[in-house]
């Protein structure tokens, strides 16, 4: 069950209740954008909906929102390339919900109900292997795109995915992608686009691992999610952790730490709480490019 259907889950849909394990049913308020000027809230309690339609004068539009979705979408390379036409329906069709951290917002083997994003906050995407262990693949910020493959595939999905820190997720319904696709059926060729630049992204990361070392390794990831953090020309903040970064890349805590403290002195990071401070993106980059194993 996704939890845009009202559960806020602390574990896995797939783990069977057990003594001693509590399951969350949390009240949550979410906006839901509609062209016809209104929202609707709504609070999921024990399973329960109370919905309160109310309409919004046309002086009293939700356009700052949907602006402020335009923006942080607008981050992202493949949003960014879309026809207007698509991006506006999107947009539109767009629901908000602030969801705390270490919440499920959908486990593998779930059925696909819709598409998500980040507008605030962090979210990490787990696979989970043959063992029934789960390994981290990406952590998302502002402005990613996710739940895509289950679209083109048509089926369920085939990651996990979890919130890092309170966010702010984004959510268009599986019946609003409909009403999209009927009107816009180059949607899937579209969803189909973004699922293969994924591919590249985890063929890339394969690759890394094979022929770089661990130093250009970690310039690399930490380059990639300074351009996603919106990086790109000067320096930003990830509320990444240094055994996040360990575990995405399957090396040790105490081999990234290193690194980092290296990076540190030549004046490419300032590691800080909970965070590391990209100040220089592109001397990662070079390091990336020029430093192999």
């Amino acid at each position: 069950m996704s939890l845009f259907d009202g559960l806020a889950r602390s574990t896995p849909s797939t783990s069977a209740p057990q003594p001693g394990v509590i399951f969350l049913m949390v009240a949550v308020p979410w906006v839901m954008l509609s062209s016809a000027g209104s929202f609707a809230l709504r609070l999921g309690l024990h399973g329960i909906r109370i919905v309160t339609q109310v309409t919004i004068e046309d002086d009293m539009t939700a356009s700052p929102l949907q602006e402020r979705l335009a923006r942080t979408l607008g981050r992202n390379g493949w949003f960014s390339r879309r026809p207007a036409e698509l991006q506006e329906r999107l947009i539109r069709h767009a629901q908000i919900k602030t969801v705390e951290a270490d919440n499920w917002l959908y486990d593998t083997g779930d059925e696909a109900v819709g598409l998500y994003g980040v507008l605030s906050g962090s979210v990490t995407t787990r696979v989970v292997l043959d063992n029934g262990e789960s390994a981290p693949i990406n952590i998302s910020g502002p402005g990613a795109i996710f739940g895509y493959a289950a679209q083109v595939l048509g089926g369920r999905r085939v990651t996990t995915t979890v919130t890092r820190e309170p966010s702010e997720i984004i959510f268009v319904p599986q019946h609003a992608l409909a009403a999209i696709a009927h009107d816009l059926p180059s949607l899937w060729l579209h969803f189909a686009e973004l699922a293969t630049e994924q591919l590249v992204f985890a063929a890339r990361v394969i690759a890394e691992r094979s022929l770089l070392d661990p130093r250009a390794q970690l310039a690399s990831r930490l380059h990639v999610h300074a351009l996603a953090w919106g990086g790109a020309r000067g320096p930003v903040t990830l509320p990444i952790q240094q055994e996040e970064l360990a575990e995405l890349l399957g090396l040790s805590r105490k081999t990234v730490n290193r690194i980092l403290k290296a990076f540190e002195a030549e004046g490419l990071v300032a590691t800080g709480y909970r965070s590391i401070q990209i100040v220089d993106p592109k001397g990662l980059h070079r390091i990336a490019m020029e430093e192999g194993a």
